[in-house]
């Protein structure tokens, strides 16, 4: 019988080959601080208990971001659609100052990419 374990992501073959979801790579990390911080004594089975308890803080921490995220991309999708529905507004009330208005609006979107591409070159 052939083992197929590997081609799954989630199965300790693949995570134990540093492939599937960055499990393994922080794990790798973690323990290479460990390592660096007591190279003599090093206690596997404590470090591997640490993990745990470090594994699970970050987890959440990276739920909590995650859902920041999720937040952020929702209020900028509800910005956009009331500025769609703004600017159809506008647009029927004062047509030539609504669009002068979108005008200084995209060279000054324009002037400020500009100047934040130049600002990162320079460092």
């Amino acid at each position: 019988m052939e083992d197929l374990a590997y081609l799954v992501p989630d199965s300790t073959k693949a995570w134990l080959d540093g492939s599937g979801d960055g499990r393994f790579e922080s794990y790798e990390r973690y323990y290479r601080r460990a390592l660096n911080r007591n190279k003599e004594n090093l206690d596997v089975e404590a470090v591997n208990e640490e993990y745990g308890t470090y594994a699970r803080a970050h987890a959440r921490a990276s739920a909590v971001k995650a859902g920041n995220f999720i937040i952020g991309i929702t209020l900028i999708g509800f910005g956009l659609y009331v500025s769609g529905k703004v600017v159809i507004g506008a647009s029927d009330v004062a047509p030539k100052l609504t669009g002068a208005l979108m005008l200084i609006g995209i060279v000054a979107l324009k002037l400020f990419q500009r100047r934040h591409r130049r600002a990162a070159a320079n460092k």
